[in-house]
């Protein structure tokens, strides 16, 4: 390890906070690159050199100035980290004084040095594994996928196990700025968060389990093929997500894709699983698990188009909006929205209203006569309503679009 000089001033400084003694540091090289006396920063240390080449302590004291020049009365030690000696610490004094805490000193620095050291190793572990994710994804060459096993292999990871990728994305990002690449995203991430999500979720040995962007993380969970142990995961998932929200301040939705049978299929089961992210967020409720193989209505409606779907959109809703209200179409709307949230069945939809069964004809007659749909006795007037719904609450701007003018009101 190459001791640095920002990590050893900031150790030089939390000691000096503790004792009324001066505190130097010096590299490999004797130089002193932490001290409380920063006018030393810099300048070659030749007590420190003498100890990197005895490979021991080192008392200078006043009658010894002569042979150390620059140097003053001290204690210095060296720094072993790992079995090697990394650098040398010294304490400024009169060594009769300053000996005592010396050796206490030495024991301080190197812990903290060896914390350090496993934070940036952990932190580079993360980096090497986000940057596994981001190429795995996104890889669309068959001649990479051997290099990427490789990368794999080295992290502990066989990627020819099979498995299902899940996305999860975090509402409000932990994250000081959004920084889409993710060698640079590691210095500004809430590590503390990332551990206790990654705690929080049933995590084998075998999953890989990243960051990717500022608010998104991806889990590779390998299992043995079958619809039971991807169903058994979406469950276990959904539980930790569910204890999760209630108790932080961000909300975690998740997407699911496909079940892959080797590294080849990764990126599709991620493409499959974002897509599901991204529509289950929009049509569902946020703070879930959305499986793609349980959305074939939704993919085909977020499919289709933005255009074709507003114009779905307004060939159901505009004529019935026109007709009512503002209060009324509201009111109306989400009659509608709860009748067919609950397939039809009246006294539910009453019950669940606060309203009487005859209040509730009441207001499909309402709907019937102002949209010219009959949600209580035609299938085919329900669905239509239904998928208008679904356009609507994916195309979250359609309401917006009808106050813009009667030019780009849709037809």
């Amino acid at each position: 390890m190459i001791l640095e000089s920002n990590v050893a001033q900031s150790i030089a400084a939390r000691i000096m906070n503790l004792l009324n003694y001066n505190i130097n540091i010096m590299d490999q090289n004797g130089l002193i690159i932490g001290s409380g006396d920063r006018t030393r920063l810099g300048k070659y240390h030749h007590g420190a050199g003498e100890v990197l080449m005895r490979k021991s302590a080192l008392e200078i004291k006043k009658e010894d100035l002569d042979s150390f020049p620059g140097a003053k009365e001290g204690v210095n030690l060296p720094i072993d980290l790992n079995d090697k000696i990394v650098g040398v610490v010294g304490i400024t004094g009169n060594p009769e004084e300053v000996r005592p805490y010396a050796a206490i000193i030495k024991v301080i620095v190197e812990l903290m040095l060896e914390q350090t050291f496993y934070q940036k190793q952990l932190g580079l572990r993360e980096q090497a594994k986000s940057l596994l994710i981001n190429d795995l994804v996104k890889q669309n060459s068959p001649g990479n996928i051997e290099v990427l096993r490789t990368r794999a292999s080295i992290l502990g990871y066989n990627l020819d196990a099979p498995g299902v990728v899940i996305v999860f994305r975090i509402s409000e990002p932990p994250v000081i700025a959004t920084e889409p690449d993710p060698s640079r995203l590691m210095g500004q991430y809430d590590w503390s968060f990332h551990h206790k999500l990654k705690k929080a979720l049933p995590l084998g040995g075998d999953n890989l389990f990243a960051l990717r962007s500022g608010n998104e993380y991806v889990l590779l969970n390998t299992f043995a093929a079958g619809s039971r142990e991807k169903n058994k995961i979406i469950q276990d998932v959904g539980n930790t997500l569910a204890t999760f929200n209630e108790s932080n301040q961000q909300v975690i939705s998740a997407g699911v894709g496909k079940v892959y049978a080797n590294a080849h299929q990764i990126s599709e089961s991620f493409r499959q699983a974002l897509e599901a992210l991204e529509i289950g967020i929009r049509l569902l409720q946020p703070g879930s698990v959305y499986d793609i193989e349980e959305l074939d209505l939704e993919i085909v409606l977020a499919r289709v188009g933005k255009e074709v779907r507003q114009d779905f959109i307004g060939a159901v809703l505009h004529r019935f909006k026109a007709n009512c209200s503002n209060e009324q179409y509201h009111r109306l709307l989400e009659t509608a929205k709860i009748l067919l949230e609950n397939n039809i069945v009246m006294d539910k939809t009453a019950k669940e209203l606060f309203i009487h069964r005859n209040t509730l004809d009441y207001r499909l007659n309402q709907i019937k006569k102002k949209a010219g749909l009959d949600l209580k006795n035609s299938f085919d007037d329900a669905v239509k309503f239904k998928l208008a719904l679904l356009c609507q609450k994916y195309d979250q701007d359609w309401e917006a679009s009808q106050n813009d003018g009667e030019g780009n009101r849709p037809k």
